[in-house]
């Protein structure tokens, strides 16, 4: 299968982000955000999406602390995809 789309705009952010994907297979896709030590932070998405249909998730981190991020996408194939993030606070 395809591998799919995940974007995050803007990145790095501030508060607040949008966080696009899209799947080339229709089922169950989970989005969940971790730290770069591998630690679970809270799950954005769990549900059933469209083949080729856009979906949109707004991401606050008004509650996280500065730095780095891991965003995985587990589509419904099974198949994993990953983008970096950073936030960062004034």
């Amino acid at each position: 299968a395809g591998s799919g789309t995940l974007v995050v705009m803007p990145n790095p952010l501030m508060d607040f982000a949008r966080i696009e994907f899209v799947s080339p297979e229709m089922g169950n896709a989970v989005l969940d955000l971790y730290d770069l030590k591998g630690k679970f932070i809270r799950q954005l998405y769990n549900g059933n999406i469209h083949d080729g249909v856009k979906y949109e998730v707004n991401f606050t981190a008004y509650d996280l602390v500065e730095g780095p991020y891991i965003l995985r996408l587990t589509k419904p194939d099974g198949s994993v995809l990953t983008r970096k993030i950073v936030v960062f606070k004034y």
